[in-house]
């Protein structure tokens, strides 16, 4: 992915961050900042290291990297179990989607 970013002629609009621990990376997520957003993309942090604050960490690197890229807001889209995480960040829900999966 990040070979197929780097053609973009926009890549510079696309942040990636990782949670390291102990060597390992045990979380990522994506910031892509346009139009004066910071949209923030899968906040993800590996089962076994959950609960520990590193969503948390993540949330607030790729808030300050939208900012240091003078964005002006941001947005997400948060799982059930990512809501209140983000809630505390300040983030309302302005609107809810459903996924559906393609008939086989």
């Amino acid at each position: 992915m990040v070979r197929i970013e780097s053609r973009r002629e926009d890549n510079a609009d696309i942040i990636r961050l990782a949670a390291v621990l102990d060597g390992r990376m045990v979380g990522s997520t994506v910031v892509i900042t346009a139009h004066g957003v910071a949209g923030i993309f899968l906040v993800h942090v590996a089962e076994a290291h959950r609960r520990r604050g590193i969503g948390a960490a993540l949330t607030v690197a790729a808030l300050r990297a939208g900012q240091e890229s003078g964005m002006r807001s941001a947005a997400l889209v948060a799982s059930p179990a990512g809501e209140p995480l983000y809630r505390r960040f300040g983030f309302t829900t302005l609107s809810e989607y459903r996924l559906f999966a393609f008939p086989v």
